[in-house]
Parts: C-alpha cells; sequence; structure tokens
C-alpha cells in the first residue's frame, strides 16, 4: 500500500478514499462514455453531421436551465442526495431513450435522444465533482483531484 501511495502521490491516509472515489469516477466514466459515444453513433447515422450546429445551440439552450435546477436541487436536498436523484434521473431517462428508439428510429428522435443524453452527461458530471469534493478539503483535493481525474 506504501508504493501505491507514493506512486499516486497521496498520503497513505488518503489512500483509501482517493481510490474508492477513483474506482467510481471509472465506473461512472465507463458508463457515460459508452452511452455517450452510441448516442452519438446513433446521431450521426440517423440525423447526420449537418444536425451538429442546431444540436449545439439546442444543447447551449438547454444545460443553463438544467444546472440552475440542479443547483437548486442540491442546495435544498443536499450534494449526496442529488447525486443519488442524478444518477436515477439518468437511468429513468435511459429507459425512455431506449422505449423512443424501440417505436421509431427517425432522425428527430435520434436528434432528441442526443440532446437529452448531452445534458445528463454534463449534470452528471458537475454533479460527480460536486460529490467529490464532500470527500476531501482544499488542500487534498489539489492533490488528490489529478489522480481521480
Amino acid at each position: 500500500m506504501r508504493f501505491l501511495a507514493k506512486f499516486l502521490h497521496v498520503r497513505r491516509s488518503e489512500l483509501d478514499r482517493t481510490l474508492q472515489v477513483a474506482g467510481f469516477a471509472m465506473v461512472i466514466g465507463w458508463a457515460m462514455y459508452t452511452a455517450f459515444n452510441g448516442a452519438q453513433a446513433i446521431f450521426l447515422t440517423k440525423s447526420g453531421p449537418q444536425a451538429y450546429p442546431l444540436f449545439f445551440i439546442i444543447l447551449a439552450l438547454a444545460v443553463w436551465p438544467m444546472v440552475a435546477l440542479q443547483g437548486a436541487l442540491t442546495r435544498r436536498i443536499g450534494v449526496t442526495r442529488a447525486f443519488r436523484v442524478s444518477l436515477a434521473l439518468n437511468v429513468v431517462a435511459s429507459l425512455g431513450v431506449y422505449t423512443a428508439y424501440e417505436v421509431d428510429e427517425s432522425p428527430a428522435v435520434a436528434f432528441t435522444a442526443y440532446v437529452i443524453y448531452s445534458v445528463a452527461f454534463e449534470l452528471v458530471m458537475l454533479q460527480f465533482w460536486l460529490f467529490v469534493t464532500q470527500h476531501f478539503n482544499l488542500l487534498e483535493g489539489k492533490r488528490i483531484f489529478p489522480v481521480i481525474a
């Protein structure tokens, strides 16, 4: 364990928390990026690259209100519970997108699904880092966050 702590440039007293959070980051990262790549592939196949400008405009307009709602939720119920709610809503959104694809594989569905997933991706990443800040103080975070990221 001492070698691992030295290799990661963390103190031995911080190693367990660092490994737990880094493991959690890997699981969430793998899941989110796998789904993101799938949604992007379907979007590009169905809607085509010419839909990207409209996608980015809609994404920009959709993310800001959702971030404000997420901030309000976090202030109201706390970071950990808000993160759980965010993950649960991602599951619900994924099931909804899957159902929509089963019903209709049109370019409009692919476009909408990609927007929904992209907004959800941004929110989960923001909420994850907010959650991580609860486990480390400022000095620990400066040293440990690069290991987690």
